[in-house]
């Protein structure tokens, strides 16, 4: 936390297959994560995140490439046994990696709206 209302995770990886399977050589991959949370009262908190992945070799996804993607969105408590969690999400490739359906032309952007209803309760009183 670097204030009572702002929230940040921070995350890097780098890691290396030494001899993968799938292309028989040395696969690295790496990657940065950033995640904010800004609590705007106990019940409200806006929500952004940033990520970039680079798999040269197509390892982790079906096409090797850069990706990265930018997401905005909120978590609403009500009271305290449910959340309501929309967002919009920007997915980017440094290559044509995504279709809208199985048979559509790859594009290298893509945009995704979600909405999130989490029920919490207790089930081991």
């Amino acid at each position: 936390m670097w204030t009572p209302h702002i929230g940040q995770v921070v995350q890097v990886h780098h890691a290396t297959d030494v001899n993968d399977p799938t292309t028989q050589r040395v696969s690295p991959t790496q990657g940065v994560y950033l995640l904010t949370a800004f609590k705007i009262n106990p019940k409200l908190f806006v929500n952004t995140c940033g990520e970039w992945f680079s798999d040269p070799h197509g390892v982790r996804n079906e096409t090797p490439g850069t990706y990265s993607e930018a997401t905005l969105g909120l978590n609403v408590m009500p009271v305290s046994w449910i959340n309501f969690r929309p967002e919009v999400r920007g997915d980017f490739a440094g290559q044509k990696s995504y279709s809208a359906s199985l048979d559509g032309p790859p594009r290298r952007n893509q945009l995704t709206v979600a909405f999130d209803v989490i029920v919490k309760f207790d089930v081991f009183r």
